[in-house]
């Protein structure tokens, strides 16, 4: 998958058996913070999303990978939305390495998985890379 994006790194990860391809978001920058910044990711988000759907992928898979970033807060409405449109079309979302700091903001607002309490919270990729398995 192409990566014309300004606000987002996409990687293709092929997991381990029973894993299969899994598309892995990296954010660009720190803080994912004001007006023009939060649309720009939105759009690319959006865009991202929809040519997946798009794509020959059957439920494809999504990491959210929070490496460096410490401060999300005003993009959580781009990234709600992201994860409705993507699970609506049969897509599987994770996040990794959210910081503490950020874990109560993000659990607040639904942006973690159902698996459990914390887990979110400084996991690794390879660790999360491997919950798509279940």
């Amino acid at each position: 998958m192409a990566n014309n994006y300004q606000r987002i790194r996409i990687e293709e990860v092929v997991g381990n058996a029973g894993i299969g391809k899994v598309n892995v978001i990296n954010f660009v920058g720190k803080r994912l913070e004001g007006d023009v910044l939060v649309e720009g990711l939105g759009e690319d988000l959006f865009d991202f999303v929809t040519n997946l759907l798009l794509g020959k992928d059957d439920n494809p898979k999504v990491l959210l990978n929070f490496t460096g970033v410490t401060y999300a807060k005003p993009a959580f409405g781009k990234l709600k939305r992201f994860r409705n449109l993507l699970v609506a079309g049969g897509g599987k979302l994770l996040s990794c390495c959210v910081g503490e700091d950020m874990f109560e903001s993000f659990q607040n607002h639904g942006l973690l998985s159902p698996l459990g309490a914390g887990e979110e919270v400084d996991r690794d990729m390879v660790t999360t890379l491997e919950l798509f398995r279940v």
